[in-house]
């Protein structure tokens, strides 16, 4: 089953996901005001404004907390398409419960949960199938377009004679360290971790690295800052590094690069 791209685990995604649909459900309320749903949130009556702005922020409460919790886990999560849409779908269904259980109270009893929830579901989907269905297919362009035009997210990985060994996306080169007179470059391909060695010198790569996002933390390493989860002292007080993938050895830290590592995570 095809992944979905990248793209869709940045922040910016996520910003522009938990921004975009509640301010969407909100003006669609109140531009549209269509009759059913109208009728259905104005409990007590005369009460559809301030019902409209409370769901609209039980709405992005939901999707802060799912958006963040798709950040957080991007380096584990790996979701197909279906399931990115159930997960879609279980915003919705979450967002749902809540928004069925302040009607309900509102209602003071006319309303039955249960009822109100399917009620809620249907409401949610009919409103925002269209913003969900449009920001998911500006971000699918986005990273077609990203693919074949971005040629710099691409390590090109030469031997000690220039000649072309192994080729891998940038943001998917965990580090790379010094092995005598090869270099182990570490990357993930297919949620394994993998290393390739490379018959060439860390001041071989030195240019390559630095073009590319790699930070040197080590005479013997370079690291992409995205991986680094935590930077901390051992037993010894060596700095070490880290890495979000699990199983992967943490990676020593010299003091003169201990800043400009730790600004960038």
């Amino acid at each position: 089953m095809k992944k979905i791209p990248r793209i869709f685990y940045r922040v910016i995604t996520q910003v522009v996901f938990f921004l975009v649909l509640p301010l969407f459900f909100f003006v669609f309320l109140l531009l549209y005001r269509p009759e059913r749903i109208v009728s259905f949130i104005c409990v007590p009556e005369h009460m559809f404004y301030f019902n409209a702005i409370i769901l609209s922020c039980i709405l992005l409460l939901t999707m802060v907390l799912s958006r963040m919790l798709i950040f957080l886990l991007r380096h584990k999560l790996s979701l197909s398409w279906i399931f990115y849409t159930l997960w879609c779908l279980g915003e919705i269904v979450v967002c749902s419960l809540f928004e069925s259980l302040y009607l309900t109270l509102m209602a003071d009893g006319a309303y039955n949960y249960f009822s109100t929830t399917g009620m809620c579901v249907a409401m949610n989907i009919l409103i925002l199938f269209f913003p969900y269905s449009l920001a998911t297919l500006f971000y699918l362009l986005a990273a077609q377009t990203q693919d074949t035009t971005d040629e710099s997210r691409v390590i090109r990985f030469v031997d000690s004679n220039q000649k072309l060994r192994i080729a891998i996306a940038s943001e998917a080169v965990m580090y790379v360290e010094a092995k005598e007179n090869y270099v182990g470059i570490h990357y993930m391909e297919n949620d394994q971790h993998k290393e390739y060695l490379l018959h060439n010198s860390m001041v071989g790569i030195e240019s390559l690295m630095r073009r590319n996002g790699m930070i040197r933390c080590q005479r013997s390493y370079y690291i992409n800052p995205q991986y680094v989860k935590i930077l901390r002292r051992d037993k010894r007080g060596i700095i070490m590094a880290d890495l979000t993938i699990d199983n992967t050895p943490s990676i020593p830290v010299s003091p003169k690069y201990y800043e400009t590592l730790a600004s960038l995570i």
